[in-house]
């Protein structure tokens, strides 16, 4: 029998534009993240690994993680229920195991789209700024990115920050 275990990252949550997103490190067994080890702020990721800074343990990104593995798990369960009813003849039980599986798959998407767990808000992304050590460039590609200045005002900063630093 083989087991499959190790960590990897899961719950991505709080994303800012442009910058990056919050993931968190679990210890997983089959790949279903089980302890959370550490959260990180994620610049970049690809096949060969990921480049991020290690930030405070963030429960949303955990509660995400698992809450995805709970729906797989339900809307998995229901689905086979709902087969099992359909090809015993009993129509009401399948047809409600499919619904159910159509619920739990339309809820685990939206924990990908809804705002609760993916944009990060303007003050949750000048925090994980401020936790990462961003450089005033970075803060200020926030701040355009909020609507809290406009181009012409950023563009401006940025003119005043190389002017600062020459």
């Amino acid at each position: 029998m083989i087991i499959v275990w190790g960590s990897g990252l899961y719950g991505d949550v709080d994303a800012v534009p442009g910058i990056g997103q919050v993931k968190t490190n679990f210890g997983h067994l089959y790949y279903i993240p089980l302890i959370p080890t550490g959260s990180h702020f994620i610049f970049e990721e690809s096949s060969s690994g990921w480049h991020g800074v290690p930030i405070r343990l963030s429960f949303k990104s955990i509660f995400t993680a698992w809450l995805r593995v709970a729906l797989g798990f339900l809307a998995l369960m229901t689905l086979i229920v709902g087969i099992v009813g359909l090809t015993d003849k009993q129509l009401a039980g399948g047809i409600g195991g499919c619904v159910a599986a159509a619920v739990f798959i339309a809820m685990f998407i939206a924990t990908n789209k809804l705002a609760f767990f993916s944009p990060a808000t303007y003050d949750r992304a000048k925090n994980i700024a401020e936790q990462v050590g961003l450089k005033e460039e970075a803060l200020i590609l926030i701040d355009l990115s909020y609507g809290e200045i406009t181009e012409d005002e950023a563009n401006h900063r940025l003119n005043e920050l190389r002017d600062s630093n020459s």
